[in-house]
């Protein structure tokens, strides 16, 4: 159970690393732990590689349900990032989702990511 870390959102896991490797920049002061959440279970090698890199889980669970959020310790996330996939009935997914912590999750900061953006820098954090 992490708390005070950043949920990253995302289907399809395509090169999740971006992500993390801009969450682990040398120039911030603190990495705080990233928790990943799929509806479905990436492939063996991208979990190993994930799970390689200090405090970053990944954990397959529906984001539209409360079972899934509190896997991830939602309420207790520094920051939430969606970025799920552009393709026909993702648009409405990442909506869907979105809308949902807002609602249930106020106190928890929410930024989407268009699916196919590489670059994560402008994810904003809480002081």
């Amino acid at each position: 159970q992490c708390t005070g870390h950043i949920v990253y959102i995302v289907h399809p896991m395509r090169e999740p690393w971006h992500f993390v490797l801009v969450l682990r920049n040398s120039r911030l002061h603190e990495h705080l732990p990233i928790v990943f959440l799929t509806p479905e279970a990436p492939d063996d090698d991208i979990v190993e590689l994930l799970t390689s890199v200090p405090n970053v889980y990944v954990v397959v669970g529906n984001p539209r349900s409360h079972v899934g959020l509190d896997k991830v310790n939602i309420e207790s996330a520094k920051a939430c990032c969606i970025n799920l996939s552009s393709s026909a009935g993702q648009d409405m997914l990442a909506t869907d989702v979105a809308q949902k912590i807002s609602l249930e999750y106020p106190s928890v900061p929410i930024s989407v990511i268009l699916g196919d953006a590489k670059e994560h820098g402008w994810l904003l954090l809480p002081k």
